[in-house]
């Protein structure tokens, strides 16, 4: 199942925290009333990415690097609620 392993504040995910799915996928980083927020570092086994960055509520947002391990492409860039968006590079 489902783990997460961190620091908790209210009954939710608060500080620095680990969370791991089912699948094997993870995040590490910071968290603010129960989402992803603040920088961190997501690896998601499904698709083969790497996020590693600013979030809020949960989403990419603000500056951060994506990158794609089978294809070896990479995006460094501006996200807006787990979109790019703004400036960026996509390098392939």
């Amino acid at each position: 199942g489902e783990v997460y392993e961190g620091q908790w504040s209210l009954g939710k995910q608060n500080g620095l925290g680990v969370y791991r799915t089912q699948d094997g996928s993870s995040y590490q980083g910071q968290w603010l009333d129960g989402t992803m927020s603040g920088f961190g570092e997501w690896q998601d086994r499904s698709n083969g990415t790497i996020f590693s960055g600013e979030w809020r509520d949960g989403n990419r947002h603000g500056y951060g690097t994506k990158a794609w391990l089978r294809t070896g492409n990479v995006y460094v860039g501006r996200w807006k609620e787990g979109s790019k968006d703004g400036e960026g590079i996509l390098k392939s």
